[in-house]
C-alpha cells in the first residue's frame, strides 16, 4: 500500500519588525513551509515573483513598499497569490482596499496566537473571511471556495 505524501503548502512571511517576523514563523513552522522572510514590500515582490509560493503572511505597513501596496503590484503583474494581512488595527476604508486586492483573510497582531492560523486555514481554503472586529459589516465576508489540493480541517 503505497503512502501519499502531502507536501506542506509554502509561504513567504513580510514583516519589518524580526521579533514579529519571528513569531509568525514560530506559528506556521509546523503545518507550513518557509520559504522566504523578508522586511519590507519590495522584497516581497522579488521574492514572491522568484519562488511562487502557495500563500503570503504580510504586514500591511513596512517601509519602501506597505504590504497593500505590495499585493497591487503583485496583482499587475497577474500573480494572484493569496494573502493573509496582519495588521495592528483595520477600519473600513483598508479592509475594503485590501478585499478589492483579493486579500482573503486578516490577523490583528494583538491577537496573533489565537487568529494566525485560523486565517491561513481560511485563506487556503477559501472558506470565510474572518476579522475581529465590532462593526458586523466588515466582521465577516464570504469568498469562493476552490479546491487547491490542500488539505483543509
Amino acid at each position: 500500500m503505497s503512502q501519499e505524501r502531502i507536501e506542506q503548502p509554502r509561504v513567504i512571511i513580510a514583516d519589518d519588525h524580526p521579533d514579529m517576523l519571528d513569531a509568525v514563523a514560530q506559528q506556521l513552522q509546523s503545518d507550513y513551509a518557509i520559504i522566504g522572510r523578508v522586511g519590507e514590500g519590495v522584497a516581497l515582490i522579488k521574492s514572491t515573483v522568484q519562488l511562487r509560493p502557495d500563500f503570503l503572511v504580510t504586514d500591511i505597513s513596512m517601509p519602501k513598499l506597505s504590504g497593500l501596496e505590495g499585493l497591487r503590484q503583485l496583482r499587475r503583474l497577474a500573480i494572484q497569490t493569496p494573502a493573509v494581512i496582519l495588521t495592528v488595527c483595520a477600519n473600513e476604508g483598508l479592509v475594503n482596499e485590501a478585499l478589492s486586492l483579493g486579500v482573503q483573510g486578516f490577523a490583528f497582531e494583538t491577537w496573533l496566537f489565537s487568529d494566525l492560523q485560523l486565517a491561513v486555514r481560511e485563506v487556503l481554503c477559501w472558506e470565510n473571511i474572518c476579522i475581529r472586529s465590532s462593526s458586523s459589516k466588515i466582521a465577516q465576508g464570504q469568498v469562493r471556495c476552490r479546491a487547491r489540493g490542500i488539505r483543509c480541517h
